[in-house]
């Protein structure tokens, strides 16, 4: 998502995720996003300016990409659900049913799950 503002692009979205995870008392309002991008004082207004309108300090919207197997690996089902909390409750605000893109869990979570069933 950070690699589709303008002004951030590829390149800077990997700084801006490691600055909040390594800072995230300081992230009230977007004033540390210079000091992340280690912007100079003579391109700040004009980058902030334009990154400005699409980042906050605060989210709003989180997302989980759940996957689950049945019992003996018998059954699979991967769901992405966004949960907007805007106005103070938790709400499902997109369910997408992301089974038909196949197994999400990795090689060795695949194998341990054949390995469990075999052995019943």
């Amino acid at each position: 998502m950070l690699s589709c503002i303008p002004g951030i692009g590829i390149e800077l979205a990997p700084q801006i995720v490691a600055y909040r995870q390594s800072n995230p008392s300081q992230l009230n309002t977007i004033a540390w996003l210079p000091q992340a991008l280690g912007w100079s004082a003579q391109n700040n207004m004009t980058n902030i300016q334009q990154v400005g309108p699409w980042i906050c300090g605060r989210a709003f919207q989180f997302s989980a990409d759940i996957a689950a197997v049945g019992h003996n690996g018998r059954g699979y089902k991967r769901v992405k659900y966004v949960f907007d909390v805007a106005d103070g409750w938790g709400k499902t605000v997109l369910r997408q049913d992301l089974t038909y893109l196949g197994w999400a869990l990795g090689k060795q979570v695949r194998d341990s799950v054949s390995l469990a069933s075999n052995t019943q």
